[in-house]
């Protein structure tokens, strides 16, 4: 933890920490401090910073909060062209290179702007998708993005004409698909159909008795 690698310096000559590093990307490299990664930073920071491998512990503080700065000014970034989880940003800021610690400093920045709130996210995805998507499919795209499992549960029991709105896009699918569809194995198809799309059993029955129905009345 960086907490722990910045107090233990006591043994410190005239304040001068030794470093090493290594490679991160073409333009980064990342900086240890006795075996324990600290910081990722610009090779021309590396060279203007530290001499012979070594930098003022002083010096070394300063360097974090600019690379702090840097991950802020990334999450920004990303904020201006769309919404993202939080679950979301530590991944890109991961994949950045950033240190677990400096992460978490940076999204409890985000998260107290309230420029990061998991619970509106997965209340604007849930209710812009549910009459576009199945259920399955939005529990599973809110998962992949972070979301947990108690959030997601909420938003389902808060939504009193859920059933409605997803049996009458299920039927409109399947109205749709049986249209290009032989009479033969018909409704086995329908349910094969209906349930690769995330619908479950008492839904697609419902739907395979309306359209049903709707057919013999045709006929």
């Amino acid at each position: 933890m960086l907490k722990f690698v910045l107090n233990d310096f006591d043994d410190v000559i005239d304040d001068v920490i030794e470093v090493t590093y290594s490679k991160l990307n073409d333009k980064k490299v990342k900086v240890f401090i006795r075996g324990e990664y600290y910081i990722p930073i610009y090779k021309s920071e590396y060279y203007k910073f530290f001499d012979n491998n070594c930098i003022s512990k002083s010096k070394l503080i300063l360097l974090r909060d600019k690379v702090i700065n840097r991950a802020k000014k990334r999450v920004y970034y990303l904020l201006a062209n769309r919404e993202y989880t939080v679950y979301e940003i530590r991944t890109k800021l991961i994949k950045g290179g950033y240190h677990p610690d400096d992460i978490s400093v940076v999204i409890d920045y985000f998260v107290n702007l309230a420029y990061l709130d998991d619970e509106k996210f997965a209340e604007r995805y849930f209710n812009y998708y549910k009459d576009k998507k199945s259920l399955r499919q939005i529990k599973d795209k809110l998962r992949t993005k972070g979301i947990g499992r108690d959030i997601i549960e909420d938003l389902i029991l808060d939504s009193d004409d859920l059933k409605e709105i997803q049996f009458e896009l299920a039927y409109s699918l399947a109205l749709s698909k049986s249209k290009r569809l032989e009479k033969d194995n018909f409704r086995e198809k329908l349910y094969k159909y209906l349930s690769s799309k995330g619908y479950n059993y008492s839904i697609i029955s419902r739907v395979l008795e309306r359209i049903t129905f709707d057919f013999e009345d045709a006929v």
